[in-house]
């Protein structure tokens, strides 16, 4: 009965079909080969007479046949890796063609070889014009399959000699929040999720593939953490779903933080970073030119760097720790993706960092009690969002130590003014939002006058009603 349904496996066409594309997937291993051997011919066909080429007639009948078996093979695996459909149509068919053209081109060589010596000088040259002509057309379609179909196209010619000739788009604070997330995507996804390639039927170029997402479904959710594009990019390096793979440049952690806050931010296509409040813990995505180095929230006095181990393991789980500032070693850290179960671990190392970590993120999470006692020894604390936790008044206590803090972000919380009382000493605020809390304007004099430097929000905003506005009836 077992070997029954190993042979109904065996025999299956799925069997079938997946033991052709993996076949498929030694394309890019043997297709250097004829480029390899085909090059060889052409040099000799330059620099060497054909004299001497009869001379050693065997060694170059060699070399061609070589090259016309692995150009075969190579023709061979390139069509069974184009039946995963994760390629371009229009280029692989013309690099198909290629391919094959070139393959027939070169076993006519090898039967034709000594004719080929012997023949006219005019005739010789034909030929090696047409295989050079072959190889660099096949090679290119080949290139833009792998790296996209701009990769050889060159920098315009006032950008030769700059530093950054070959930073070709930067983000700025005009910069739509999807062309900034383009940018990323082109630098770090479109070789497998362009417009040539879409490995896994996944394309990252257009807004209404983003949102379509591939053959796993959806890779945008209503929140991050849900959001199956920043699961995988927070998987470890060496997990087998863990994007992009390994083998590729992987997406800074900066990279990954905006991301996160882009999908937070309500997935935008059509806002301008500016419009939307890009973080000023984000702020070095954008160029240099753009960037605000002057920020009240980043202390003068600079501090050593963390050690990269701790930032490892605050990343392993789940904290997006990142820079606030270009050259500068104060953090920014956001659990906004750390799991319930790796919370209380996580709290415990940002006690290592307490020096350089000046804003925190806690938004939507749960800590214990002991966890919200921990956030109290963070005093180079600037900036705290514990927007819709479980903070109460007994926890808000713990905050007093926090005398740095110029924004504190309470919406959503049980906190109430007898809770606000308990962190009356923190005078340098700046910005308190209580939005949701129970609070509201009745309690904003109160609240006033225990931050008199403060900004505060309480979401209950009233719009007077200006005589304009009024409608009057007439009875006829």
């Amino acid at each position: 009965m077992k070997n029954n349904k190993i042979d109904e496996y065996l025999f299956s066409p799925i069997f079938f079909m997946n033991l052709l594309e993996y076949f498929g997937r030694f394309h890019p291993l043997v297709v250097h080969l004829p480029i390899g051997f085909l090059s060889v011919f052409l040099i000799l066909g330059l620099f060497i007479s054909r004299q001497k080429q009869l001379e050693s007639f065997q060694i170059v009948k060699l070399i061609i046949l070589v090259s016309a078996i692995s150009a075969t093979a190579s023709s061979i695996s390139g069509y069974l890796l184009s039946i995963s459909g994760d390629y371009n149509l229009e280029i692989v068919s013309r690099h198909q063609w290629l391919g094959i053209s070139l393959t027939i081109l070169n076993w006519l060589i090898y039967f034709k070889i000594k004719y080929l010596l012997n023949a006219s000088v005019r005739n010789y040259r034909i030929v090696l014009g047409v295989v050079l002509v072959s190889l660099i057309f096949t090679g290119h379609l080949g290139g833009s399959l792998t790296h996209g179909s701009d990769f050889l196209i060159p920098p315009p010619p006032n950008q030769w000699f700059s530093s950054g000739a070959y930073e070709k788009k930067s983000i700025s604070m005009n910069s739509t929040a999807f062309e900034a997330t383009s940018i990323i995507f082109e630098r770090r996804c479109y070789t497998c999720h362009g417009k040539n390639k879409q490995k896994g039927a996944l394309r990252l170029d257009t807004r209404e593939a983003i949102l379509k997402g591939g053959e796993n479904g959806e890779i945008i959710s209503d929140n991050a953490s849900n959001s199956l594009l920043i699961e995988k990019l927070l998987l470890p390096i060496d997990d087998e779903d863990h994007m992009p793979p390994k083998e590729k440049k992987q997406l800074t952690s900066l990279e990954i933080s905006y991301l996160t806050w882009w999908i937070e931010a309500g997935v935008d296509f059509e806002n301008s970073l500016e419009s939307l409040n890009l973080p000023d813990s984000l702020h070095e995505i954008l160029s240099k030119e753009d960037v605000k180095f002057a920020d009240s929230s980043i202390p003068e006095k600079e501090v050593k760097p963390t050690d990269d181990n701790i930032l490892e393991k605050l990343r392993s789980l789940g904290v997006i720790v990142t820079s606030v500032g270009k050259n500068s070693n104060y953090l920014s850290a956001s659990f906004i993706n750390t799991l319930p179960e790796n919370s209380s671990e996580a709290m415990e190392n940002l006690n290592k960092v307490k020096s350089q970590l000046i804003w925190l993120n806690l938004d939507y999470q749960d800590p214990d009690d002991d966890a919200w006692e921990k956030i109290g020894e963070l005093a180079a604390l600037r900036k705290l969002s514990v927007k819709n936790t479980n903070l109460s008044d007994e926890n808000l206590a713990s905050f007093q130590p926090l005398k740095e803090l110029i924004y504190l972000n309470l919406v959503g919380t049980n906190v109430t003014v007898s809770g606000l009382d308990k962190i009356a000493n923190l005078q340098k605020l700046e910005s308190l939002y209580l939005y949701q809390t129970g609070m509201d304007r009745t309690t904003f004099e109160s609240i006033q006058n225990l931050f008199p430097n403060a900004i505060i929000d309480t979401g209950n905003y009233f719009v007077p009603i200006l005589e304009s506005d009024t409608t009057v009836l007439t009875l006829q």
